[in-house]
């Protein structure tokens, strides 16, 4: 079962690297892929999330206090959902995406909730990238990319 297991240590780790980075850092591109089925079935379920205009990714200035508002959010996502596979959460192997209504998830339901967070603190959703990195196993993970004028977190 692919889920991430310490979202909070990954991302503490990147919080105290941030202020030693001498230059921005942006994340790799890699080859175009297909959406992801869960996608389009969290945006079947909850078609507000998904009904907007297209546009381009932008970035936001990383000021102290949009920092601040960062580490907060990923605090916050990270206390409060538990960790568990999707065939513990949801009894089916199938990919699925959404918020934490019952307080678990895998990686998708971390980066969803943080996703959320962050629009609601005023960060432009253009700047918020769902994104699915590959680890050192060859399993994929969804994370959020923050995308910053410091930077991809």
């Amino acid at each position: 079962s692919s889920f991430c297991v310490s979202p909070a240590a990954a991302q503490s780790t990147l919080f105290k690297r941030m202020s030693t980075r001498p230059a921005a850092s942006f994340a790799a591109v890699g080859a175009s892929t297909s959406v992801p089925y869960g996608w389009l079935d969290f945006c079947h379920r909850r078609p507000k999330e998904c009904k907007v205009p297209a546009l381009p990714a932008a970035s936001v200035k990383l000021t102290a206090r949009n920092m601040s508002i960062l580490k907060r959010v990923n605090q916050k996502a990270n206390r409060s959902i538990k960790p568990v596979s999707n065939y513990d959460h949801w009894g089916t192997m199938m990919d699925h995406w959404d918020y934490p209504t019952d307080g678990k998830g895998d990686c998708k339901i971390y980066a969803l909730y943080k996703r959320k967070l962050l629009q609601e603190a005023g960060f432009p959703r253009q700047a918020l990238l769902m994104t699915v990195v590959r680890d050192l196993n060859n399993e994929g993970h969804t994370i959020l990319t923050v995308k910053t004028d410091k930077g991809d977190f």
